[in-house]
């Protein structure tokens, strides 16, 4: 934390006994070497908060759960140069095989609203152990399926089985780190500098004694099945609850429908026609054309996601008095949006013309870093708005993102066979830039008065939420 934090203000005002049960206390305010206040604050000297582990811990932590969340893509997608040999197996026509990849998107979207809630009861460890078994008995099953609707309901578990890393693995990501380390710790999946206004809403650096004398969750068993103890714990069903909260915080829904179904979803529609459009070519030869996303995605994630996206922040913040907003983040999603359209032209273009496959890798490099950049922008906008809620927010997130990928399959493969892939593609990329720029920049110009309007939401993150629960 020595890097990060390079100063303490103490602020001498003693709380009241009644509003945290400690009696006088003097707080400690952590700021980082630009001067804002950290958030969340750490327990000053406490070794149990996992935001003051050292970094080789956190870092290790960290890749376990990059690990899942790689499992939690290429589980979805590794099947695709299979095509031609599902194709052959189950005699399936092209909209169907598609269907192979729709499937287990669908098991992504509905286990984040099945799993985040006991993930706060029990913790985050057995929520990705049961889902890494499942997972794992899934894939087996797909191997040996004997039927299509065998492989299907293995894909669907799957997804379920993966699922746990969109949201468990980011609410570990959010214990451990300090929201202005996010976005680059999370390469593009949640980072969140929160503005000013909201710390001081959150909670502080002090805890009631009798919060240290509970079990800690490094004492707790291996495979702990009860509630973790000293925290109150949401419903088993309060994720879907939620999820449908959610709808009245405006910028959240317009902020991911907008990304997801005006961008994201193409994803699905380059990569289940990858075997159709580079059908001369073996399925191994097919599965080394995802080098070119892949190379856009790691340039994007390195140079222009997270790291770019906190370093804006922090000097838009400067020039604004030293205030941050979460409209701040949208700045990365116009050039995104621009360099994913350009990708998808090229692609469909490169298809139709016959040109060398380089070129298809070029725009497959363009589009995988307009899709990493835009995916950085909109999931750190979503969490700096509601930062308090960002379990409920990332959940909402992982399931309308995964529900677009769910429904692109389905519609691509006529779309294609019906007007070409450049009027397909170019389709795609007029649609990104001509409704996804202009909606973002209203919300770009009015979020933070929508955000005025609707409100503050009515729950907090377990982890934010700290009267005590006495145990029996």
């Amino acid at each position: 934390m020595a890097d990060l934090v390079n100063e303490k203000e103490k602020i001498g005002t003693p709380t009241r006994p009644e509003e945290n049960g400690i009696g006088k206390t003097t707080q400690e305010v952590t700021l980082t070497k630009d001067g804002f206040s950290v958030h969340p604050q750490p327990v000053a000297g406490d070794a149990m908060d996992p935001l003051n582990w050292s970094a080789f811990q956190k870092n290790t932590i960290l890749a376990i759960v990059m690990a899942l969340y790689f499992m939690f893509t290429y589980i979805t997608t590794t099947t695709v140069p299979s095509f031609p040999e599902l194709q052959e197996q189950y005699s399936l026509t092209l909209e169907m095989v598609n269907w192979t990849v729709a499937i287990p998107a669908l098991g992504l979207a509905i286990g984040p609203l099945l799993w985040s809630s006991p993930a706060d009861i029990i913790g985050r460890r057995p929520i990705f152990i049961a889902g890494t078994i499942v997972a794992f008995a899934a894939t087996i099953g797909a191997a040996k399926a004997p039927s299509y609707g065998g492989y299907m309901a293995a894909r669907l578990f799957q997804g379920l089985g993966v699922s746990p890393a969109a949201t468990v693995g980011l609410a570990i990501i959010n214990d451990m780190f300090f929201e202005h380390e996010r976005g680059q710790k999370t390469k593009g999946v949640v980072s969140g500098a929160t503005s000013g206004a909201v710390d001081e809403k959150a909670i502080g650096s002090t805890a009631a004694p009798e919060a240290m004398e509970v079990a800690r969750t490094k004492k707790l068993g291996f495979l702990n099945l009860k509630p973790v103890p000293a925290m109150k714990h949401p419903k088993p069903w309060a994720s879907i609850v939620r999820f449908g909260k959610l709808f009245k915080f405006s910028v959240v829904p317009i902020a991911t429908g907008v990304y997801c179904f005006g961008w994201y979803w193409w994803v699905l529609s380059v990569i289940t026609m990858i075997p159709v459009a580079y059908i001369d070519y073996s399925p191994q030869v097919q599965g080394l054309f995802f080098i070119g996303l892949i190379v856009g995605t790691l340039i994007s994630e390195i140079f222009f996601s997270g790291q770019l996206s906190d370093w804006l922040v922090i000097k838009l913040a400067k020039s604004n008095g030293g205030v941050k907003t979460a409209e701040m983040r949208l700045w990365l999603a116009y050039p995104a949006a621009l360099l994913t359209s350009i990708g998808l032209i090229i692609w469909g273009v490169s298809i139709d013309k016959a040109y060398h496959w380089m070129v298809g890798q070029v725009a497959f490099a363009l589009f995988g870093a307009g899709i990493q950049m835009g995916n950085t922008a909109i999931c750190s906008y979503i969490v700096d708005a509601y930062p308090l809620q960002s379990m409920a927010v990332i959940t909402f997130y992982a399931v309308l993102l995964n529900l677009s990928a769910f429904i692109d399959p389905f519609f691509i493969a006529p779309w294609v066979t019906n007007v070409g892939y450049t009027w397909t593609f170019a389709g795609h990329g007029i649609i990104t830039i001509f409704f996804c720029i202009p909606a973002l920049g209203l919300l770009h110009k009015f979020g933070g008065a929508l955000r005025q309007k609707a409100g503050e939401p009515d729950w907090v993150n377990p982890e934010y939420d700290h009267d005590i629960v006495q145990e029996a």
